[in-house]
């Protein structure tokens, strides 16, 4: 067999290659972009399209409707800002404050220095002084699930915190659900918790 038939031969068998190919990825494209239509049409509830029996000869249709594309973030206003970090502070608060253990030595207590103003910084820390070990082991564990502005001034705020606390005494656990109204006050650019109570529900 000469050499120019042996070369025609390659090369029609790598163009039939290459062809074959391209016809089968073109295949398996389509077929991607058709399987979304059909997953959406097969999960329309069932009689979507039958008779309306009020209406014969009306057909119920649903319509498609395309997910908004591209809108608009809107910005957190000031007052929202604000709100937000009073009630984010309230929330830190409630959980370092009200999760302890016989263990820790009042570590719950310190951690709060910060976010507390000076008056309720002398009220709490007083129990510092007076710390004595327990005999028997007790651990709290709270954690705040949601929270709520209750009250809103420009430097005061009244901030409602629901939290799950969960106790440990020995080898017994419990979990009880509170609300705990946490005061705060904004005291150099800062808001700061002023006071709290505790409800029960």
């Amino acid at each position: 067999m000469p050499l120019r038939t042996r070369l025609f031969i390659i090369i029609s068998i790598i163009v039939l290659f290459v062809l074959v190919v391209s016809v089968s990825l073109l295949v398996v494209s389509k077929k991607k972009a058709v399987a979304p239509a059909a997953v959406g049409e097969s999960s329309a509830p069932a009689g979507a399209n039958a008779v309306d029996s009020g209406n014969l000869g009306q057909l119920k249709s649903l319509e498609a409707v395309a997910a908004p594309v591209n809108l608009p973030i809107k910005p957190s206003t000031e007052l929202e800002t604000e709100q937000n970090a009073a009630k984010q502070m309230a929330k830190i608060f409630v959980e370092r404050y009200n999760t302890f253990s016989t263990d820790n030595n009042l570590q719950n207590i310190r951690e709060v220095k910060e976010l507390v103003t000076p008056a309720l910084w002398k009220k709490i820390s007083a129990r510092l002084k007076n710390a004595v070990s327990a005999s028997l082991y007790l651990a709290v564990t709270t954690e705040a699930i949601s929270s709520s502005i209750v009250d809103w001034q420009d430097i005061t705020a009244q901030v409602a915190i629901q939290a799950r606390k969960t106790t440990r005494k020995n080898d017994a656990t419990a979990t009880a659900q509170e609300t705990i109204t946490v005061v705060m006050a904004k005291q150099g650019g800062n808001w700061l918790v002023d006071s709290y109570t505790t409800a029960k529900p």
